[in-house]
């Protein structure tokens, strides 16, 4: 299994150590902690993200503006 600190996780991502951090503390996402450092595995984020993605709701082919 690939490890990635949060640190290399946050550069590779739009997404910041504190919220990375913030996710561990729920239990949101994916990790090992060793010798006192957090390490995600390689995809974790992506993970993530499919979990929580949703479609559009199109009905009747009508777009939805805001």
């Amino acid at each position: 299994m690939d490890l990635e600190t949060l640190k290399e996780a946050a550069e590779r991502t739009v997404f910041t150590e504190a919220r990375i951090r913030s996710w561990i503390r729920k239990k949101a996402i994916r990790y090992v902690k060793i010798d006192g450092t957090f390490y995600l595995p390689v995809g974790a984020i992506d993970e993530l993200v499919s979990r929580n993605t949703f479609e559009p709701s199109v009905k009747n082919n009508v777009e939805i503006r805001t």
